[in-house]
Formats: structure tokens, sequence, C-alpha cells
């Protein structure tokens, strides 16, 4: 299964909300052990809920988007003290 959560559920990024809901409620729906008792459903089904989970709320889908790529969704700007004094910051006031 890959590791991105989009993928998990076979779509992208640009998807709609509802498109994520319908997308979970199918794949929810073929891969739950109460409907199909292939060994590897369970964790599938696992899965994809994890994704929906983080996905369908927009507070926690903002912040996955972010940490997977800052590039395209937004970078968080770095601390002042980063920019003049590089990793360590500064010397004195730790």
């Amino acid at each position: 299964m890959p590791n991105n959560l989009y993928e998990k559920l076979g779509l992208t990024s640009e998807a709609s909300n509802e498109l994520i809901r319908k997308t979970y409620l199918q794949l929810a729906r073929k891969y739950h052990p109460d409907h199909n008792l292939a060994d590897e459903t369970t964790e599938i089904f696992k899965e994809i809920t994890e994704a929906y989970q983080i996905l369908r709320n927009p507070k926690t889908r903002a912040e996955y988007n972010d940490k997977i790529n800052p590039e395209v969704f937004g970078e968080k700007e770095e601390p002042e003290d980063k920019e003049m004094f590089g990793d360590e910051g500064p010397v004195w006031g730790s």
C-alpha cells in the first residue's frame, strides 16, 4: 500500500472533500472485513480508514499537505534567528 494518504485512496491532493468521502465509502465497502474475507483486506481497510480520518478534516488535511509537499502547499516561515545565525541559532540565551 502506498505511503501517501491520497494514493491510498487512489486520489490526488486536488480531490474535493466530497470526492474523498465518496471514494472512502466505496473502498470501505469493498475492503470491510465483514464483506471480504481475504487475509489482507483487514489491513487495507485500516489503512484507508486512517487516511480518511486525516483527509476528511480540513485542518488535519492542511497540516498533512504542508508536511508532504511544502513547496506546493506553502512553506512554513523560518524563525528569524535561524535566518540570521544558521541552524544553531544564537549562541547566547539558550
